[in-house]
């Protein structure tokens, strides 16, 4: 056998054991978090367990500070992700003195961390923000659009937006995506849309033809702070409107 042989074969073999052991430990998770998650896990089993960061530490004089790359990985990602199970591939190294990355740290700041977003929630409890009326016009221009509606709620948050456009049970596309902060109890919105976005929505469909638009309204938190708030059902408020958009008529400002 020749030398090159041997060494495509041992790097053939060393291949299949480091993607065997990746798999093998990133197994335990199968089956507990959806493919997004999955796919930082295996990102952080990737890294070698034992490769170090090394770093220069201190505020008044530098000294060297070192910790395990995958420790550090697993532990930013069990934070984010507030789920303590994930620490379990946390471990410390013993130069470590300044990050302190071990089993023990990470489930209590996880746990401290649910108890912090348990907290966050409570701002949320009452009546939120939803649709009243919604209305698509002419804008001044008179060839772009303006899409306009009243909300109408209790919490000051952050919302978000989204406006769809169907065809029938057919999604054509997003026209509108955003988020603001409401302040007033009942507020207008005047929402610019350019005709550009429209058409290339649209793409071989007419615009004089009555098509269905889905707004829907939503408050604009993290998941995991979602996850404690009571009556999640209503944080997605949605309203559909017919609209053709080549018979709307123009809407004058006039402020309040």
């Amino acid at each position: 056998m020749s030398k090159k042989i041997i060494i495509i074969l041992v790097f053939f073999i060393i291949c299949v054991i480091y993607v065997t052991t990746v798999v093998a430990k990133s197994g335990k998770y199968e089956g507990k978090y959806n493919d997004k998650v999955l796919s930082k896990i295996n990102a952080c089993l990737k890294i070698p367990k034992h490769k170090l960061i090394k770093k220069s530490c201190g505020a008044w004089f530098s000294y060297p500070c070192m910790y395990y790359e995958r420790s550090a990985c697993f532990y930013n990602l069990a934070m984010e992700e507030r789920k303590p199970d994930l620490c379990s591939d946390v471990i410390h190294h013993k130069d470590d003195t300044i990050y302190y990355y071990n089993l023990e740290k990470c489930r209590k700041n996880v746990t401290k961390q649910v108890e912090k977003d348990k907290e966050e929630a409570k701002r949320y409890y009452g009546k939120l923000y939803q649709i009243d009326n919604a209305y698509f016009y002419m804008n001044g221009n008179g060839k772009d659009y303006d899409f306009i509606f009243n909300a109408y709620g209790d919490i000051k948050a952050s919302y978000h937006l989204k406006l769809e456009i169907f065809d029938g049970n057919k999604n054509l596309g997003t026209l509108y995506e955003d988020g603001w902060n409401f302040i007033d109890k009942n507020e207008e919105r005047w929402i610019y849309i350019e005709r550009n976005k429209l058409i290339n929505l649209l793409k071989n469909n007419p615009v004089d033809k009555t098509y269905q638009a889905k707004a829907t309204f939503s408050l604009n938190i993290e998941d995991y702070i979602i996850s404690h708030i009571h009556d999640k059902d209503k944080f997605n408020d949605t309203k559909t409107i017919d609209v053709n958009f080549s018979k709307l008529t123009r809407k004058i400002w006039k402020p309040n």
